[in-house]
């Protein structure tokens, strides 16, 4: 069995190696993929993140040929992650929808506590959520684009409902 692992953080020209850049790419990409996963945040706990961003620099504004392996690197994991988590959620979606589906709701729901814009100060000191203040102009279009997202989507769910059959009708039969 065999492991890869970074001891500490890599630091903007320190090189972690490209197989340790393939494998953050693929996980961070694979991340992405998943509703309230965020990519970058698997890049700063791998400690690639920092590296990442000094070494797309390098590659778009200096055109170093070290930095421009590293950017093909990310870019054939990037594409290899988000086949594989492609094909692997469209699997699991097929055989098991139901839990499947619980889980990605899971995932976008326990993101929200950390996502949440609107928080307050308890008397201790301590973060909590709130809700937004009502007489913001802000708050009226934030409501507004949710419910216009709302009706997207009933409108694209109402309009895949209405598609032709597979099936031949009974005035279709097929003649022999």
């Amino acid at each position: 069995m065999a492991a890869v692992s970074q001891p500490a953080p890599a630091a903007g020209g320190r090189d972690p190696g490209l197989a340790y850049i393939f494998l953050g790419g693929v996980l961070a990409i694979s991340a992405m993929a998943l509703p309230g996963v965020s990519g970058a945040f698997v890049l700063l706990l791998l400690g690639l993140y920092q590296y990442v961003l000094y070494t797309l620099a390098l590659a778009i504004y200096q055109r170093e040929t070290q930095a421009l392996v590293v950017v093909g690197t990310l870019v054939v994991a990037f594409a290899a992650g988000l086949l594989t988590m492609v094909r692997v959620l469209k699997r699991l979606l097929s055989r098991w929808r139901d839990a499947t589906l619980a889980v990605l709701v899971g995932l976008m729901l326990g993101s929200l506590r950390r996502l949440w814009p609107f928080t307050a100060y308890s008397e201790n000191g301590s973060e909590v959520a709130a809700l937004p203040p009502l007489d913001d102009p802000q708050t009226a279009v934030v409501a507004l684009l949710f419910a216009g997202g709302v009706g997207v989507v009933l409108l694209l769910n109402a309009a895949g409902g209405r598609r032709p059959s597979q099936e031949p009708g009974p005035g279709s039969a097929a003649r022999e």
